[in-house]
């Protein structure tokens, strides 16, 4: 059965998919790393998940859409000749966390309740800030950690990956991106066990 726990652990990672932002060889570090962290504060992301969960498989669209105020995760359900696609499943984080699921699915996934006080938008906005105010460490070492989280960049101060200590279970999404440092793939796992993969078709910033 999945837990909230394990959920809430996957979303407060998940906004950090737009984190791609293009990269001008002339900018220092330190102006490469403030960039990529404010590209997460305002965008729109399209692409395809793979959920994998156990037995279950699950390959839909995905919408992403973050700002200060929201971050919304939705998969979609295509309509006749892909026309007109309708959420199956969605997440919205803004004072509260609002999970929408249909009865089938929440049946296969476990004792996920619709509502939840556990994650809100300003603990997403506080750990960027968070990421912000550690800059020198990062710059330094190419890595930070923040309680039980570590996030570790590229040369380029995009995140390579970041991992989670939870108990006795390790959460780590990797990333992968184009030459032109564009994202291109983000991967969640558990254990070292697949559990999300996101193909990013586009992303668009300062649209949301």
């Amino acid at each position: 059965m999945i837990k909230l726990g394990l959920l809430l652990v996957v979303l407060s990672i998940l906004f950090l998919s737009g984190c791609s932002i293009f990269i001008s060889p002339h900018h220092s570090r330190e102006s490469l790393l403030l960039e990529h962290l404010q590209g997460w504060q305002n965008f729109k992301l399209e692409g395809i998940a793979e959920i994998t969960f156990g037995q279950f498989r699950l390959r839909r669209s995905i919408h992403i859409l973050r700002n200060r105020e929201l971050l919304n995760v939705s998969l979609l359900e295509s309509g006749l000749f892909g026309l007109r696609p309708t959420p199956m499943f969605s997440i919205e984080i803004d004072s509260t966390l609002t999970i929408s699921l249909p009865k089938e699915l929440r049946e296969t996934l476990g004792d996920i309740p619709e509502e939840s006080e556990l994650l809100d938008i300003d603990k997403i906005n506080s750990l960027i800030t968070s990421l912000e105010v550690r800059k020198d460490h990062i710059l330094k070492k190419g890595r930070v950690t923040i309680k039980q989280a570590e996030f570790v960049f590229t040369d380029k101060m995009q995140f390579d990956h970041v991992t989670l200590q939870d108990g006795d279970r390790v959460f780590r999404i990797d990333f992968n991106y184009r030459r032109d440092e564009t994202l291109t793939k983000l991967v969640f796992s558990v254990q070292g066990d697949k559990i999300l993969e996101i193909s990013v078709d586009r992303i668009r910033y300062g649209v949301a």
